[in-house]
């Protein structure tokens, strides 16, 4: 081999990984471009509201910091009453969870509230209390219970 035969060849591997190079890039920049106009065409008319989200997984009985909620987006069709809002983020600092809450989801008011107990209706309860001294029942363990939780007296 003689030495113009030995530069075109060196000519000819650069010129080759510069096109591999370049039809990568086209290919990298043209995926990207797709993939930002396919992301644009899926969220067409939807209005986005400012939600908390969670910034890592938390256990249930962790007390909220200020790091780990942060703001997210989501469409306002998935935003209920229960759902808490970006704007009352500051509000759930120092309160302890009572559901595991994990990164990326939704901060929901149920995560804070253990168990609330229902209106005691007292008539409901005094009907129950009757109806089971009437069959018998008043005795029985179960039965009691049951009457005391709707919040008859004893």
């Amino acid at each position: 081999m003689n030495q113009p035969e030995n530069s075109e060849r060196g000519l000819s591997i650069v010129a080759g990984v510069v096109m591999a190079l370049a039809v990568s890039g086209l290919c990298a920049g043209g995926g990207y471009l797709f993939a930002q106009r396919r992301m644009a065409q899926v969220k067409r008319g939807w209005v986005l509201e400012a939600v908390a989200v969670g910034a890592r997984d938390l256990p249930a009985g962790a007390v909220l910091t200020a790091s780990d909620v942060v703001a997210g987006e989501v469409p306002e069709q998935f935003v209920t009453g229960h759902t808490v809002l970006a704007s009352e983020q500051s509000t759930l600092v120092g309160k302890p969870l009572v559901a595991p809450l994990a990164r990326g989801e939704l901060v929901d008011r149920g995560h804070f509230v253990a168990h609330v107990q229902p209106p005691v209706d007292v008539e409901c309860s005094e009907r129950a209390k009757a109806t089971a001294s009437s069959l018998g029942l008043d005795g029985d363990e179960s039965v009691k219970a049951f009457v005391k939780r709707l919040g008859a007296s004893q």
